[in-house]
């Protein structure tokens, strides 16, 4: 069992909608609502604003930013209907993918970093040459695409899409021609977030539920997990060994093991509900991210 205690804590100024760690676990990439978004140094003094390097561009809300696999690059996608690559080093643009007609909801590299797929409000799901910057294939959907992922074989994709209670769906796609693999439906309200397990086995979600998911992907059969706050669950994911599930509600982050389904630690210093989380690819370090407009590392004891 892993147990984390709280390492440091960083202050912004506007609504977080994303954090994510670099594939070397020793920086930090947050998308804001000003149209910035940040790159922080862990190994620094997080506390110093002057460890921060922010790339401008964007005209509207970040939506969400991501690191390449070879940490060169980072990818964001913003309310201006625009992604937009930058080179990490520089901080500097490299170029701006143009195409969606409405909001970004997300965009995420490929796991051999020469594509990037991409989800708008617009209904439609894209997929981009990272060298060219030209879209090779775009899915339309008559339904609300909300979240979206490559697999980590790079082969297939699951959408999380909203549709009308009391059923909500999400669904495993070929990455190319769109066509559905799989679907599953089960929860009552919005999925707010998916994610395959390592092994590409299970997966897991949560919606506008007081409960996440555990999916068996070859069965279709799901666990449902409860929460002992009966908040909302917010955010879950599994780590990267795929022994522990995270998973946040209200303003607590909760580690569950995954093998006997029991709740095994509670990290608590945010001060209101935390929205986001991520965990660093060798599972030591988590980021969180709060409506109390902070960010705050936790580190493996």
């Amino acid at each position: 069992v892993k147990y984390f205690k709280p390492l440091r804590k960083l202050s912004v100024h506007s609504k977080i909608n994303c954090v994510k760690f670099s594939p070397d676990g020793h920086k930090i990439v947050s998308a804001l609502d000003d149209g910035t978004v940040q790159i922080w140094q862990i190994a620094e003094n997080m506390e110093d604003q002057s460890t921060c390097k922010q790339l401008e561009g964007h005209t509207n809300k970040v939506k969400g930013a991501q690191f390449s696999p070879d940490g060169n690059m980072i990818v964001s996608c913003s309310a201006d209907n625009t992604i937009r690559l930058w080179d990490v080093q520089s901080g500097k643009e490299i170029k701006t993918l143009t195409g969606h007609s409405s909001k970004v909801r997300a965009s995420q590299f490929s796991a051999d970093g020469k594509n990037i797929l991409s989800i708008s409000k617009d209904n439609t799901i894209r997929i981009w040459d990272v060298k060219s910057g030209q879209m090779l294939s775009k899915i339309e959907r008559n339904t609300n695409i909300h979240d979206i992922h490559f697999s980590s074989n790079g082969q297939i994709c699951f959408s999380t899409i909203s549709s009308n209670p009391p059923s909500t769906v999400f669904i495993i796609s070929d990455a190319r021609s769109g066509e559905k693999i799989k679907e599953f439906v089960g929860h009552s309200s919005r999925v707010v977030y998916a994610q395959f397990s390592p092994d590409l086995q299970s997966i897991v979600s949560c919606a506008n539920e007081s409960s996440f998911r555990i999916w068996d992907v070859g069965s279709n059969v799901a666990e449902d997990i409860a929460q002992g706050d009966n908040c909302r669950v917010n955010y879950v994911l599994f780590s990267p060994d795929g022994k522990t599930i995270v998973s946040c509600s209200g303003s607590a982050i909760y580690l569950w093991d995954v093998r006997v389904k029991m709740e095994t630690q509670i990290l608590k210093k945010h001060t209101r509900d935390i929205t986001l989380l991520d965990i660093s690819p060798d599972g030591n370090t988590i980021v969180s991210a709060s409506k109390d407009k902070t960010i705050r590392i936790w580190e493996r004891l």
